[in-house]
């Protein structure tokens, strides 16, 4: 079925576009989108994985009036590859319609990106990798996601926003861009964001609580909390962001540990408007960390890019740190190269280094 979504999607739009039509004449359809050219090594132990790969994003986005828009987003690629591209084929990863009633409010209706924290707006989103400073996401979002995945859901998204601050509230059928939910399981989440005096400074908090967990199971929930900080003034050649945080992944056996501690500090320097270099460590931190695979929760998840081989597992009850050197430079204002250096170090297994160039195409 994948080969027809793009005509399904095409054909969703044409819809509703014909409905309203006699109102406003559609307004303007346009497209807009991603491609990435990626050349990697992994090393893990004695097992090392080389290869090029490629990631298209295509966007179609509709204007109906000055309240009304639509988005859909196509995602896909050759498939197979490490890193964690969609593929192989076109998948829909976004599909909403957003009104906005006022100036300052918005409803989103559909699959949307779900606002958890800042970091949620600097992710490296399949072939987009334009919003962050490197191409591999930090383990927590690793977590929720895949390293260049996305934080869609489905369901609908409420956003106000003040003079110094933004809430944002979303009631979904829970992780992943999907309408079964036979077990009638619900997702909530709630985002606050403060910019002091519309200075450089942003602070924000986010919770979420969900029936299900990330895997979607019933009788498996799912928590959340986070807190982070950003800095950005276009006078100071230095941005950052760090968050902390705690996951819960219930599996619904008392005998287990659910929690894992999540952490993230990043910082890059702009030598010219176009040059940068950046540096990342995210932390992820199993209450449970000693390492014998026992008495971890089930619905603990291994973020990182350690994988078994031969005679070798991967347990979850064990640290992960990550740490990314980068540098981007944009040789167009639509053309984006980029180099880093990715370690996951493993508190109990194989530490897994990487090296990654990439070129990513706007259009």
């Amino acid at each position: 079925m994948d080969k027809y979504v793009a005509c399904y999607v095409a054909l969703g739009f044409l819809g509703m576009a014909t409905c309203t039509m006699a109102e406003n004449s559609l307004g303007n359809v346009g497209f807009s989108g991603s491609i990435l050219t990626v050349a990697d090594v992994f090393q893990q132990g004695t097992l090392r994985n080389t290869q090029f790969d490629q990631a298209l994003n295509l966007n179609i986005n509709v204007t109906f009036n000055a309240q009304l828009t639509a988005q859909a987003q196509l995602q896909g690629g050759p498939g197979g590859g490490f890193i964690g591209f969609n593929g192989p084929g076109l998948s829909v990863s976004q599909l909403y319609v957003a009104y906005a009633p006022t100036v300052t409010d918005t409803w989103t209706l559909g699959a949307f990106a779900q606002p958890l924290g800042q970091s949620a707006s600097r992710l490296s989103i399949n072939a987009d990798g334009g919003n962050n400073a490197f191409l591999i996401n930090s383990l927590a979002y690793s977590a929720l996601m895949t390293a260049v995945g996305n934080l869609n859901t489905l369901g609908v998204g409420w956003q106000r926003n003040g003079e110094a601050w933004t809430w944002n509230a979303a009631l979904s059928n829970g992780p992943g861009v999907t309408a079964a939910n036979p077990a009638a399981t619900f997702e909530g989440l709630l985002n606050m964001q403060v910019q002091p005096g519309d200075g450089p400074w942003v602070f924000s908090g986010t919770y979420m609580q969900s029936d299900a967990g990330p895997s979607g199971n019933a009788g498996n929930t799912f928590s959340m909390w986070m807190a982070d900080v950003s800095f950005q003034d276009d006078a100071n050649p230095w941005t950052g962001i760090a968050y902390i945080g705690q996951f819960s992944y219930n599996d619904g056996n008392a005998t287990t540990s659910d929690g894992v501690g999540i952490a993230s500090a990043e910082l890059a320097y702009d030598f010219t408007p176009a040059l940068y270099v950046s540096a990342r460590w995210s932390g992820w931190l199993p209450t449970d960390s000693d390492g014998n695979g026992v008495g971890v929760s089930a619905g603990i998840p291994n973020p990182g890019y350690a994988v078994a081989h031969d005679a070798y597992t991967v347990v979850t009850d064990q640290r992960i740190d990550r740490y990314q050197i980068g540098v981007g430079q944009y040789w167009t204002s639509v053309v984006l190269a980029k180099a880093e250096v990715v370690a996951d170090i493993y508190q109990h297994g194989e530490d897994v280094v990487a090296v990654i160039g990439s070129l990513n195409f706007f259009f």
